[in-house]
């Protein structure tokens, strides 16, 4: 998903990886055992400098993550499969 503000991109990986650890019991067994830490880091993409091409900020989704999302989220997002 895309974001204007990092702000926004880091609370909806924060939510997903609290979504997760509820919802997937992989996932929470990962987390405990200190092999998972988070869900996603925020990103820019960047240009071989090392400068944003553009200001949005990403959060990488995959289809396992999609039920945390709310209903506007998901239709504003292709999760990946």
């Amino acid at each position: 998903m895309r974001f204007a503000l990092k702000a926004d991109a880091d609370t909806l990986a924060a939510r997903v990886h609290t979504w997760m650890i509820a919802n997937n019991a992989a996932y929470a067994n990962s987390v405990t055992r200190g092999r998972t830490l988070r869900w996603a880091f925020s990103y820019q993409d960047l240009d071989t400098a090392g400068t944003p091409e553009r200001p949005e900020w990403h959060v990488n989704l995959k289809a396992r993550s999609f039920d945390a999302l709310t209903g506007p989220e998901k239709a504003a997002s292709i999760p990946y499969r």
